[in-house]
């Protein structure tokens, strides 16, 4: 974070991504985008959320197999 940055609140992010505040709250209590907690409020860098969300939209949905399986009913 630079230093001229402030850091955000959930709510403030929540509405400028458009996202979900319960959603961005879930995200950074499971560690998939960066935040910092100081007492009982969880504090933001915007610019590293963006970027951390750009990352694991790039990742390949989890639990799901890339190929096809073919079946072809042949025993032998």
């Amino acid at each position: 974070m630079k230093s001229n940055e402030k850091p955000i609140g959930l709510v403030a992010l929540s509405q400028e991504l458009r996202l979900p505040a319960k959603w961005l709250k879930g995200q950074a209590e499971a560690g998939n985008i960066p935040s910092l907690l100081v007492g009982k409020k969880r504090l933001f860098n915007p610019d590293a959320v963006r970027a951390a969300l750009a990352a694991l939209a790039a990742q390949p949905p989890a639990g799901k197999k890339k190929g096809i399986t073919l079946l072809t009913g042949i025993t032998e």
